[in-house]
């Protein structure tokens, strides 16, 4: 696994500066397809996701083909991703297709095989975008993202007016409106773009007072959207990895204490500032699970129907594991709500390891096409993604996945200069 991460020094370190000729137009137009792929739900379901996994397996073959110097990690994680498929068949009877589908076998196996190796798939894109794509390219497709962003949670805005909890349904829920976005996995990686925003604004030259107000008021209309989308722990990541953000941007170690020793007064305030958001939402759920919150910060009372019953689910998925860690679990009989403890639940530690460790030799992968400053930077949106997956079901939320591997990294590269200029063709 080592010489997995060592290929992109070999590039930093080379000093390879020739001129960039920039993707050709069908790469780049096929990567624009699957943006709209993993970000828009109305197009997603147009294609069948056998037929679009197949084209993407299909393109990293090649890619490992022609260039085997660069590709060992897309290559471990086709290995990875037919592991843990493989152990899911064997070792449980849990399922993401439905029973009735002719060939069960094959596509229950290809299902779970889909599910990890398209969450990594944008990581593939961003390092083409990294080497081979002009700036002209870059802008072009982190334009594309931020409108298609803007597009859903807009629509999703809209179904909010219409049914206060839509956004808890997900695809269950079916309101007469042609631009019903039909799934919110999407809302995973609010967090993530809300983190990102203040790297957006340090980088851009946004020295006058309006161009800051703006991305202020993003980071405001987002909080508000997971409030009226009622994602109470999205709220709390979005928090978390926001300071976090804000404190890799700040230099000055003064300033950096005053951030912090306010974050601390927020801390101990937050009690009351969850009671207050609870007297002002429009939404009665979500003022609910708020005093939940509030209630469990000032008590560490989690009884609550909301919040309590997630912690039970959280510690029946640890328990199942203790009761068979090797070999995990044939049959669970609840849903464990959180991807890095069920993986467990489900495969045992083997299985499980192998999952994390495709995680982290993801963004190990991702800090090799960084300076320090970029890993820093970089850093808030892995924390999300790794609260996201002890709190909430992120195994099949792509949206998520493209916004931490391709969405963010992009933005960095693409406005942090850094590495970027070494990285050649």
């Amino acid at each position: 696994m080592r010489n997995t991460l060592t290929f992109t020094n070999q590039y930093v370190k080379s000093g390879n500066t020739s001129n960039k000729k920039g993707l050709s137009v069908i790469e780049f137009l096929f990567f624009g397809i699957l943006i709209f792929y993993y970000l828009l739900p109305s197009f997603n379901v147009v294609f069948p996701v056998m037929l679009i996994m197949i084209v993407c397996v299909a393109y990293t073959a090649v890619l490992c083909i022609l260039h085997t110097k660069g590709m060992n990690f897309f290559l471990w994680l086709i290995i990875s991703a037919i592991i843990i498929s493989l152990m899911y068949y064997i070792l449980t009877e849990t399922s993401t297709v439905a029973v009735g589908v002719s060939n069960y076998t094959l596509k229950r196996l290809l299902s779970k095989f889909q599910q990890v190796f398209m969450s990594f798939f944008p990581l593939l894109i961003f390092y083409r975008m990294a080497r081979k794509a002009t700036r002209q390219q870059k802008i072009s497709l982190l334009t594309l993202m931020i409108i298609l962003f803007l597009y859903v949670v807009l629509n999703t805005m809209i179904e909010l007016q219409v049914n206060e909890n839509a956004t808890r349904s997900w695809g269950e829920f079916e309101e007469q409106n042609k631009k019903n976005v039909s799934t919110y996995a999407y809302v995973y990686a609010v967090p993530i773009i809300i983190s990102c925003l203040p790297y957006w604004s340090s980088k851009i030259g946004m020295k006058k007072t309006y161009y800051k107000a703006l991305i202020l008021g993003i980071e405001i209309f987002l909080f508000a959207f997971l409030l009226l989308a009622q994602y109470t722990l999205a709220l709390l990541i979005s928090v978390i990895i926001l300071f976090m953000q804000i404190s890799s941007n700040i230099k000055n170690h003064t300033n950096k204490i005053v951030l912090w020793g306010g974050v601390l007064l927020a801390i101990i305030a937050l009690p009351s500032i969850l009671n207050f958001l609870a007297e002002r939402v429009p939404s009665q759920q979500m003022a609910i699970r708020l005093r939940e919150m509030a209630t469990f910060f000032n008590t560490g009372d989690a009884s609550g129907d909301n919040l309590g019953g997630r912690l039970e689910l959280y510690g029946e998925t640890i328990k199942a594991f203790l009761k068979s860690p090797f070999f995990g679990n044939r049959k669970l009989s609840f849903d464990g709500h959180a991807t890095f403890l069920t993986v467990f639940a489900d495969i045992g530690i083997f299985g499980g390891m192998c999952f994390v460790m495709v995680y982290i030799l993801a963004k190990k992968l991702v800090g090799t096409l960084f300076d320090k400053s970029q890993i820093q930077a970089f850093k808030p949106a892995f924390i999300g993604l790794i609260l996201m997956g002890l709190t909430n079901p992120i195994h099949s939320a792509d949206p998520l996945a493209i916004t931490v591997w391709l969405f963010v990294p992009l933005i960095i590269v693409t406005l942090g200069g850094g590495n970027e200029k070494n990285l050649g063709n």
